[in-house]
């Protein structure tokens, strides 16, 4: 079978008043795109004929049947996926909570420190008003 690099590379003999250059490489390379089309059409078409001759001899029962059961084994899988997905959510949902629950347990207790320094400082300040008075 001919390839595109054949039609590409290919050499022809020169003469005096032989063809001009540029115009066989631009036909060549031409015809060799048109190739590259022609051989993907062909593999397209050698894919329906492959799915036609599974299909081939069958009833469309059958066929209705087999696309029922590959239905389901699709769905199947989905949701195998999607109950792995909302597990790994919850998982990292219950992780976050607990973070929330310890920076909250943190701010409460920085507000306690802050309200015993304030605290502490206020006396002070009422013990050095009072001892001036």
């Amino acid at each position: 079978m001919i390839e595109k690099d054949d039609i590409i590379n290919r050499d022809f003999g020169k003469s005096l008043f032989g063809y001009d250059r540029v115009e066989v490489e631009y036909f060549q390379k031409m015809i060799a795109r048109e190739f590259d089309k022609l051989k993907e059409k062909i593999d397209e078409l050698e894919e329906v004929k492959d799915k036609y001759k599974q299909i081939q001899g069958k009833k469309a029962d059958e066929i209705v049947e087999e696309g029922r059961d590959k239905a389901d084994e699709i769905v199947s899988k989905a949701r195998k996926k999607s109950d792995i997905i909302i597990e790994n959510m919850e998982e990292k949902k219950s992780r976050l909570k607990d973070s929330i629950n310890k920076l909250e347990l943190k701010k409460a207790s920085l507000i306690n420190s802050i309200n015993d320094i304030l605290k502490s400082q206020k006396e002070l300040v009422e013990l050095y008003y009072n001892d001036d008075g």
